[in-house]
């Protein structure tokens, strides 16, 4: 529970770096977070379609400070926090496609499924989000670097655990 504190006191701090255990804690008590918002909506009534209000209510709350904390993870293995906007790009790509695409088309009766170009074009799309969906995965799981990096100390050694600034070993 206190890594999930903790990145909600980091609400939107996007520098720095964030353990494994720390980024992983963070998503365990995310999706318990969202469960229980999910009963509650069932509980109280006050779901709107296949949302809840609370279940809204509180993904909008958590949406920054788990970018934030994304970001930082990723800090911890020395790579960029922009590699985030690969699945953010990826992401509105295949939603607009879907939407333009499938949606308007099926709607106005043009289409009956996709074929052709149109359902290769959505198929690449598909395969890029996932394709880059396991590789953020992948660093996410990756132990941090040693010592200091560019992005800061690493979060699971004491200030001076025999790491220069550069975070080669003293």
């Amino acid at each position: 529970m206190k890594w999930y504190i903790q990145a909600i006191k980091q609400y939107a701090t996007f520098t720095g770096r964030t353990s494994r255990q720390g980024y992983w804690m963070f998503v365990l008590f995310n999706v318990l977070f969202s469960f229980c918002a999910s009963i509650l909506d069932k509980l109280f009534g006050t779901e709107a379609g296949n949302t809840g209000v609370l279940s809204m209510l509180y993904s909008l709350f958590i949406l920054v400070p788990s970018y934030a904390i994304s970001v930082r993870r990723l800090h911890d293995i020395g790579k960029s926090g922009m590699l985030l906007l690969a699945v953010i790009i990826a992401t509105i790509i295949v939603t607009l496609f879907f939407i333009f695409f499938v949606l308007v088309r099926v709607m106005t009766g043009g289409m009956d499924n996709l074929s052709g170009a149109d359902g290769g074009i959505f198929f690449v799309c598909v395969l890029y989000y996932i394709a880059v969906t396991i590789w953020l995965l992948v660093l996410y799981c990756k132990k941090g670097t040693p010592g200091v990096n560019k992005y800061g100390p690493n979060p699971e050694e004491p200030e001076d655990a025999g790491y220069d600034t550069m975070g080669e070993s003293i």
